[in-house]
């Protein structure tokens, strides 16, 4: 007589493995760090450069600048430009150095903030001042005030370049992004 079979252990029948599971696709709300790193390390760069030059000014260059330069304007001392330059505008750009690597949309607008606030302080310090250039134009720094009213607007631009692109996928869902 044949032995009697017995089922095969190692054989058993082939299983398709499971479709992966699809969710639908939907943007989303913060994009990765190493998202527009060239442009974030360059406006990181710039309001930290602002930072430090406005602090260091507020508390070393415009106390010691002579009191006849406020002959033609409403202040009597320079507390309040120091002020202006040191808490505003130094602050303002102290606050989006840190921002721009942690909450870039909120660094960006801080940012802006900030090239607003120097370019406003130059040109009330021309209306008080003069334009250094024009009047003591032997001076070694007469270019700070252009200096400092350009890079408020490359601030500015590059302010409102991060913050709309770290808005497109925020505001637009993924299935109408043409990717």
């Amino acid at each position: 007589m044949s032995a009697p079979t017995q089922p095969n252990a190692t054989h058993t029948p082939e299983v398709p493995p499971a479709p992966p599971a699809t969710l639908p696709r939907t943007a989303p709300l913060v994009k990765p760090p190493e998202r527009h790193l060239a442009l974030r390390l360059t406006l990181a760069a710039l309001v930290m450069f602002l930072a430090i030059t406005a602090i260091a000014g507020a508390l070393f260059v415009v106390p010691t600048m002579p009191r006849d330069y406020l002959l033609r304007g409403p202040f009597t001392d320079y507390t309040i430009p120091a002020l202006a330059l040191g808490v505003l505008v130094g602050g303002s750009a102290l606050i989006a150095a840190a921002l721009i690597s942690l909450k870039p949309a909120a660094g960006a607008l801080i940012a802006i903030l900030s090239g607003v606030a120097i370019i406003i302080f130059e040109l009330v310090e021309i209306a008080v001042v003069g334009l250094t250039a024009l009047d003591q134009p032997s001076q070694p720094f007469a270019w700070l005030q252009e200096f400092y009213i350009a890079l408020g607007g490359v601030i500015i631009a590059l302010g409102v370049m991060l913050w709309r692109r770290t808005q497109r996928r925020i505001l637009r869902p993924a299935f109408l992004s043409s990717h």
